[in-house]
């Protein structure tokens, strides 16, 4: 969905987009990374960038214990002047640490 040049993103994230029946990362920090590299590769596809993004909404399986390590990730590889606002949800899902 696009709206004055901003898009709402979802998808397969954390699965790696080239082997999406890959078990997924191990950890917040590479599933983070991953899913952080998936949306980045459909941005660039669509000739779009972090700064394109309104919102990112974001599924813990244990936000209490991930919540640190996943605004760590963000930060290292979301450029600060665009990153976009963060909704944080909790969940359960076998296996995930990083839904969407």
């Amino acid at each position: 969905m696009e709206k004055h040049g901003r898009i709402c993103l979802t998808g397969p994230f954390p699965r790696d987009l080239d082997a999406p029946e890959a078990p997924l990362a191990m950890g917040i920090e590479a599933q983070t990374e991953v899913t952080l590299r998936s949306m980045k590769r459909v941005l660039v596809a669509l000739r779009l960038d972090w700064c394109n993004l309104v919102s990112v909404r974001v599924y813990l399986t244990a936000s209490e214990r991930d919540y640190a390590a996943i605004n760590a990730a963000n930060a290292a590889i979301i450029p600060q002047d665009c990153r976009p606002w963060v909704n944080l949800s909790g969940c359960l899902a076998s296996g995930a640490r990083v839904i969407d």
